[in-house]
């Protein structure tokens, strides 16, 4: 019979043919993911329309369409943006005061004039305790303070009473805000209680059972809760029993054969519908094979029944057999359903498809795609159906199927919670297991344990056959690679200081500037022409400045007679002693700026002439003094924004957040790539905590430890030769405490990376949009480098996750959150202007993720409370470290005060039993308040939480106790109606209906049924499934088989 050629054949060369393929089959892919894409979004768009849900929607309602977690997230945030308001609002009367207020002596504290006043204008440093006068400046001598409030200036006030004010202020706002945390805490729990409440899920019914037998069978399982835990036999049943092996040979296995199947089908359509040729044998064996299993599968269903009833009584070789036809019909019944996670197929020879002899134009199409691919010749894909077949039969009959764990469902709640209350919950416990709930078997006893079932969604069945000890093996090898990129973290960071203390030696004079302001201050006598005056040199300068400093320094004694004070050109102008220079050098600074401003002034040359002759200082080993006084006093002469000054700062922040940007990308590869875990939530979970920390000691402890030093010696002596700085790459630092220089450099790079978190959410969704288009990019163009491609062709699951919308991923937002309130907390004692910046991230991603899930409909899996409640875990621990932190802060300024009154009296009785400086110093005034609430914390902490908590857990392991807290005693409280999982089955009640899938069967759950529910992969499953399956479900199969009602 004569073969018709396709068109593509007849029209196009080899070459030209396999551009053709090629971008016909990426176009179709790309079109079928835009489909599913506008599928998804559309049953998002309806759920959200029959919900009422948009940007303002309630928490409830994202709680009910969305998830449990994500309503608590969102509520969560809303509390903690007040109460990072109310610190803020508390931290107020601290800024105005300090920003408003002179430091002066006992002898001028009624006269505002005379003092220090750090900062003259608002600067970041100036919202920290950089603000107030270090005691090590004044020796002790300014104890007093004047503020101007309104326009009139009110004190004078105790330096000791103000700090010991402060102090008493943070205090309370802290214990202020500890209530909030336990009401909110309180709120939250009985929100989850109503929801719960609500909800049931056949995770209410099931538990994971632990530490079985390696070839037990499911039937044996089940009698042995039963014949232990059955109270009442037509209630207290087992209903199902999903034993988990090593599958992860039968995973591959599968997804190798249902590949194969859809390349076929492809191979069908590209090679053989174009000519109007049969489709291949091996097509049609399948799809005869599917086609008999689905008429077939109402008869199974009977048949299925009688054999789960024989084999809870014995596992005799016939039922065995009748229960995996039974299986396997069911299973190839399943209806197309939506793919598993995304599979990367290896592409079979195309070659080897049956192609008539002398019909090389036939098939064209389907040998050019292969030489564009460059695919070596191989086997055919029905010999690598069978390749797989035979290895899993080997695996059946070698008996390498090995049991791991089983997932049982019983009938009723009061039956799990029994199970949970009776048996140990964990490895260790179960080393204490009474032997009469010990499983017998194989002639000895098996030590069980169990836990509460997650969902079955939640579950990575392949990960169940890893052993502990390699999981944790993989999580220590992690935790090196991030110290190594910590250790590069703080390289950088070291290197950044040193040039960023080099660069804060050369002060950015303006001198064109400081020549304008001397030539307008020049006298009529001398002088110049505006012409002339432009051809001055710097000597005609110095000599007019070094002539002037005389009558400069009458017009300043003048003004202030008792100052004494002495200029010379060319150097820092001097004080009789430090006291008269403190109370006279802001006066003399600021009527002299004020003069070189005005107009008419006839010492107006005198401030910028000082300037220049500073400017000629050599800096190359100035004192830290001296530099602060150039800054201050000369500070209208030199650009104050210099970019080399100061952009190191900014770098300095940059480089931290670019390095946690890396080390938490490289987490979620080895967190849900790499490692692991049973369950997603678990995945996620240790993502979030490992990504906090990671990123709390790549800022926090790498700032601290780089910067601290108790040697200033020893960075000086770094920064004098070529590199060893890094040498010295901890502990050499310029800061031995939190001194007031320590919050002008290192506390505003802190207040710098929190601002540039503020914009994290947004910057998360554009960088997870720009990764997407790369590859999107890559999918379409990526196979025209062929340097650069491979002979893998991606599957339609790939395109899907390309072209789809980005996933709204819980647990980075967990984590970012947690960092950012990490800061504000533990640096807001003396940088308060943190919690305003807090504030604001929060209120930030409130509004964006909501825009984000509600608007924009990105699509998320329904969390559970694990993630936002590590919040909730986490707020009492930071509440103390800011009580630390609090601590050591304020009472780095010494506060006196007077001998009368309660609060020295105590401090009276409490010197006379401190022995040590560290005792004397967190027992000062402004320390004891934050120290009682520290020590208070840290006892309902360890007491009330920990040990209590740990006490109960042990009891709970021995079966001294009822098991579940708090889910038990919450769910009891609430007096849920008592329904069973049968009756849960049949019913139509929207608040006994079951929420998610019905079943833990691992071919109906929606990351499996792709390649275990279709064609021979669910011939291979079924064969796999054997009598490790039992199930009294066969009466609720149509419902039971993965429905969900979300």
């Amino acid at each position: 019979m004569k073969k018709t050629e396709p068109k593509v054949a007849s029209t196009l060369n080899p070459s030209l043919a396999v551009e053709a393929d090629t971008g016909a089959a990426r176009r179709f892919l790309v079109q079928a993911a835009k489909q599913v894409a506008r599928e998804e979004d559309a049953a998002l768009k309806a759920g959200g329309k029959s919900e009422n849900l948009h940007i303002g929607s309630s928490n409830e309602k994202i709680a009910s369409y969305r998830g449990i977690g994500l309503g608590i997230y969102f509520k969560l945030l809303e509390w903690l943006f007040w109460m990072m308001m109310w610190m803020m609002l508390c931290s107020v009367p601290y800024l105005v005061t300090i920003n408003r207020s002179v430091f002066t002596d006992y002898d001028h504290r009624l006269d505002y004039n005379y003092g220090v006043k750090v900062y003259d204008s608002f600067e970041l440093a100036s919202f920290t305790f950089a603000a107030i006068v270090d005691d090590k400046k004044d020796n002790g001598t300014l104890q007093y303070m004047n503020t101007e409030i309104g326009k009139s200036w009110k004190g004078p006030m105790r330096k000791g009473v103000f700090l010991t004010w402060i102090a008493l202020v943070d205090m309370g706002s802290t214990v202020m805000l500890s209530c909030m945390v336990f009401v909110l805490s309180v709120r939250i729990r009985r929100w989850w209680v109503r929801r719960k409440r609500e909800t049931r899920e056949v995770a209410d019914y099931a538990v994971t059972v632990g530490g079985l037998p390696p070839y037990v069978t499911a039937s044996e399982v089940s009698a042995y809760f039963e014949r232990r835990f059955s109270r009442n036999a037509e209630k207290d049943q087992v209903m199902e029993v999903q034993l988990v092996l090593n599958y992860n040979k039968v995973f591959k296995a599968c997804k190798v054969v249902h590949c194969n199947e859809l390349y076929m089908s492809r191979l069908a359509e590209l090679g053989y519908s174009t000519n109007g040729a049969a489709p291949p044998q091996a097509m049609v064996s399948i799809q005869a094979a599917a086609a008999t299993a689905t008429a077939s599968a109402a008869t199974a269903a009977t048949a299925a029944a009688a054999t789960a009833t024989a084999a809870a009584a014995t596992a005799a070789a016939a039922t065995a057999t009748a229960a995996t036809a039974a299986a396997t019909a069911a299973t190839a019944a399943t209806a197309a359903l939506t793919p598993s996670a995304s599979v990367t197929l290896e592409m079979p020879p195309l070659k080897s498809v049956a192609c008539p002899a002398g019909a090389e134009k036939s098939c064209s199409s389907t040998t050019g795609l292969r030489a564009c691919l460059n695919q070596p010749p191989g086997k055919a894909p029905e010999v690598i159906i069978g390749e797989q077949e035979q290895l899993v039969r080997e695996l059946i009959q070698e008996n390498k199927l090995r049991c791991c764990a089983a997932i049982v469902t019983f009938n009723t709640e009061q039956m799990r919670a029994e199970v949970c209350k009776t048996m140990p919950s964990g490895w260790w416990a179960s080393l204490f297991m009474r032997r009469d709930l010990r499983m017998s078997h194989g002639g000895r006893l098996w030590k069980l344990w169990v836990r509460r079932a997650a969902a079955p969604d939640d579950y990575r069945f392949e990960n169940m056959s890893t052993r502990i000890r390699t999981n944790i093996l993989i999580q220590v090898l992690m935790g090196l690679i991030m110290v190594v990129f910590i250790i590069l973290c703080a390289t950088l960071i070291t290197w950044l200081s040193a040039v960023q203390n080099k660069q804060f030696r050369k002060m950015p004079w303006d001198m064109a500037e400081l020549r304008a302001a001397i030539r307008a201050g020049m006298g009529s006598d001398s002088h110049v022409s505006v012409q002339r005056s432009a051809e001055l040199d710097q000597t005609s300068y110095d000599a007019f400045c070094a002539s002037s400093m005389a009558s400069c320094m009458t017009y300043a004694s003048q003004l202030h007679p008792s100052s004494g004070i002495n200029m010379t050109y060319g150097a820092e102008w001097s004080f009789p002693n430090a006291t008269v220079r403190l109370l006279n050098e802001r006066p003399i600074r600021q009527d002299l700026t004020k003069c070189a401003e005005g107009v008419g002034c006839s010492a107006s040359y005198c401030m910028p002439c000082y300037c220049l002759g500073l400017s000629a200082v050599s800096t190359d080993h100035p004192t830290p003094e001296f530099l602060a006084h150039i800054e201050v006093a000369c500070s209208r002469y030199w650009n104050v924004l210099d970019p080399r000054r100061y952009g190191i700062l900014v770098a300095i922040s940059l480089v931290i957040q670019v390095i946690n940007s890396l080390l938490t990308h490289l987490l979620r590869l080895f967190k849900f790539h790499v490692e692991k875990h049973w369950t997603i939530t678990s995945t996620e979970l240790s993502y979030a905590i490992w990504s906090y920390l990671v990123q709390l000691v790549n800022t926090v402890v790498v700032l601290l430890v780089v910067n601290c030093s108790s040697l200033r010696n020893l960075q000086k002596r770094a920064l004098e030769h070529e590199a060893p700085w890094l040498q010295q790459l901890v502990l050499d630092g310029l800061f031995n405490d939190f001194t007031p220089e320590w919050y002008a450099s290192i506390g505003v790079s802190i207040i710098i990376l929190m601002m540039v978190n503020v914009a994290g959410p947004i910057l998360r969704s554009l960088g997870n949009w720009i990764s997407q288009l790369i590859w999107r990019t890559w999918l379409l163009y990526g196979h025209y480098c062929h340097c650069c491609s491979s002979n893998k062709l991606p599957t339609l699951e790939v395109y899907k996750e390309a072209f789809g919308k980005c996933k709204f991923t819980l647990e980075e937002r967990i984590s970012d959150v947690l960092f950012n309130l990490t800061l504000a907390l533990l640096f807001g004692s003396g940088m308060p202007f943190c919690y305003l910046i807090a504030a604001v991230y929060v209120l930030v991603a409130i509004w964006w993720d909501r825009l984000n899930l509600l608007a924009w409909r990105q699509p998320a899996q329904r969390y559970h409370t694990n993630l936002p409640i590590a919040i909730m875990y986490l707020l009492p621990v930071l509440l103390m470290c800011h009580c630390a932190f609090g601590l050591w802060m304020h009472t780095y300024f010494r506060a006196e005060l007077s001998s009368k009154g309660i609060i020295a009296a105590a401090r009276q009785g409490i010197s006379s039993l401190s022995h040590s400086s560290l005792s004397r110093r967190i027992t000062q005034p402004n320390g004891l308040p934050l120290l009682i609430w520290f020590l208070v914390l840290g006892a309902w902490l360890i007491f009330g939480r920990w040990v209590s908590l740990c006490m109960y857990r042990v009891a709970r392991r021995l079966g001294w106790s009822c098991t579940c807290w708090p889910v038990e005693e919450a769910l009891r409280s609430t007096e849920r109606q008592d329904v069973s999982y049968e009756m849960v089955l049949r019913t139509d009640s929207s608040t006994a209906q079951l929420r998610g899938p019905r079943t833990y069967r691992i071919s109906h759950l929606t990351n499996y049924k792709a390649f275990l529910s279709t064609g021979a992969a669910a011939r291979l499953w079924s064969l796999v499934q054997g009598d490790r399956r039992f199930t009294r479900l066969h009466e609720f199969e149509v419902s039971a088989n993965a429905e969900t009602l979300d």
